[in-house]
């Protein structure tokens, strides 16, 4: 069976921020701001432009600290006090005609000054909610996307056709993904831990005499399942038993939860705005200071409603980064099945337009499209041209052998733009040339695994879902 466009609480996909009153109500109970998710490069600006901003305004504090007239003109103008960096900015140690970045916005002195969803926001990193290792073999590489298949009962998917890391639903995940006691630490773990039983899954099924492609299976309910629970991270907080005993690791989580349980009380408020019409962290907004928030702590209800709201969200998601390849990638916008139908043998003169081809030329040139690309192996490469010249140059800068086959492998390998068209070229045949589109399911497969290279496509490729 086909699948429709998700009919959950979002109504916007990848990229907006629309939710309905009951998930902004649980989100805000879970001390989320429903205005934190949109595409990866969406929400990786918004947190730049903050840090950018405090940094800028730190850097000209500093400065009049130091006796800059202009500085201190600057400050007084904008209501800003002039002093040094931070202790643990690396601006304070740094030598001599050294500048390194300020990090002064990690500390409790810049939550002072911005409100607490500005300081969280600023400290985030933009997470995707479901990891991008799910759905690439290697992140960025759209040729390492998930091929096309039937699951283990028989039924087609789409694998990850159509997927776009910098597109993908991400939120902000507060800390570094790599520092112990921080959201995006603990988010990381989670995945971590379902990746490993999802691989430990595998392997049991290849045991029990599974093709590889059905044994690393990871259908929408297992996608799903790893996407409310590194969602329940940003909801509760992290687990204790991700804390390590550290003075640095207990001060960050401290700071950390204390900004979270401001930013709680501020979207428990009638008025709260989620986020909206706030002023910038460099204007001097400061947090209420000497009032200790309450912790209020979501219930169980409002943990599975969020939840519920941001899987719906993600799965609507998929749809439109899948329809956005079709239309960029298919045809008749920038695809070269026009070209293919147009050159023949024998060619046609003149040229027709993709308007003037009747719906069986249309569906022939999709083909004779596709198998072009096969031939160019973007079925099947599992890695692009750009990776293979990136590994290369990598090689390079180690001072390793670049070997000959390394040089022919990165010759014969197709481009990222051709792996994208041949995908789209797919889903335009299966389901996104309906209105509305209706793709077959997605389907994922263990982190640190490559997809299965897939046999050509381009014949007898046939939608999975009803005709209309």
């Amino acid at each position: 069976m086909g699948t429709t466009h998700t009919q959950g609480k979002a109504v916007k996909g990848a990229g907006g921020d629309g939710w309905d009153d009951e998930c902004r109500k649980a989100l805000q109970a879970c001390g989320i701001d429903p205005t934190a998710y949109g595409s990866y490069n969406d929400r990786k600006n918004a947190q730049g432009k903050l840090r950018k901003a405090y940094r800028e305004r730190r850097d000209r504090e500093a400065a009049a600290a130091r006796g800059n007239k202009k500085a201190i003109a600057e400050c007084k103008a904008k209501g800003w006090t002039p002093r040094a960096h931070e202790p643990s900015c690396p601006q304070s140690a740094a030598k001599k005609g050294k500048k390194p970045l300020c990090m002064c916005h990690e500390s409790k002195a810049a939550l002072d000054d911005m409100q607490p969803e500005l300081w969280l926001r600023a400290n985030s990193q933009s997470a995707h909610v479901l990891g991008n290792a799910f759905m690439q073999g290697r992140r960025g590489d759209p040729c390492s996307n998930v091929p096309p298949g039937r699951d283990r009962e028989g039924r087609p998917h789409g694998g990850t056709y159509g997927y776009d890391d910098t597109q993908a639903l991400c939120t902000d995940m507060l800390g570094d993904s790599r520092k112990v006691g921080t959201e995006h630490y603990s988010g990381t773990r989670v995945e971590d831990a379902l990746g490993e039983s999802f691989r430990t899954r595998a392997e049991i099924r290849r045991r029990n005499g599974e093709p590889e492609a059905t044994a690393n299976a990871l259908d929408t309910n297992d996608l799903k399942m790893v996407v409310s629970d590194t969602q329940e991270v940003t909801g509760r907080g992290p687990p204790s038993n991700h804390l390590k005993d550290d003075d640095e690791a207990l001060e960050t989580k401290k700071l950390h939860r204390e900004a979270r349980a401001a930013r709680a009380e501020e979207l428990s408020q009638p008025t709260a705005a989620s986020g909206q019409g706030q002023q910038s962290s460099a204007s001097g907004a400061s947090a209420k200071k000497n009032k200790k928030p309450k912790k209020p702590g979501p219930s169980a209800d409002d943990v599975a409603k969020m939840q519920k709201c941001i899987e719906d969200r993600w799965e609507q998601s998929l749809d439109t980064m899948r329809a956005q390849s079709v239309a960029e990638y298919g045809p008749p916008n920038a695809s070269g099945a026009l070209d293919a139908h147009n050159a023949g043998p024998p060619p046609v003169k003149p040229p027709k337009t993709w308007d003037q081809l009747s719906p069986a030329e249309q569906r022939a040139a999709v083909v004779k499209r596709m198998e072009q690309l096969e031939k160019r192996g973007a079925h099947d490469a599992m890695v692009s041209k750009e990776s293979r010249e990136k590994d290369i140059a990598e090689k390079r800068k180690k001072g390793e052998p670049v070997t000959a086959a390394d040089k022919a492998e990165a010759k014969r390998a197709p481009t990222e733009d051709e792996c994208r068209e041949y995908q789209a070229l797919w889903l335009h045949q299966n389901g996104g040339n309906r209105t509305p589109p209706a793709f077959p399911p997605m389907q994922g497969k263990p982190p640190a695994t490559m997809p299965d290279p897939p046999p050509a496509l381009s014949g007898g490729v046939k939608s999975p879902g009803k005709k209309k």
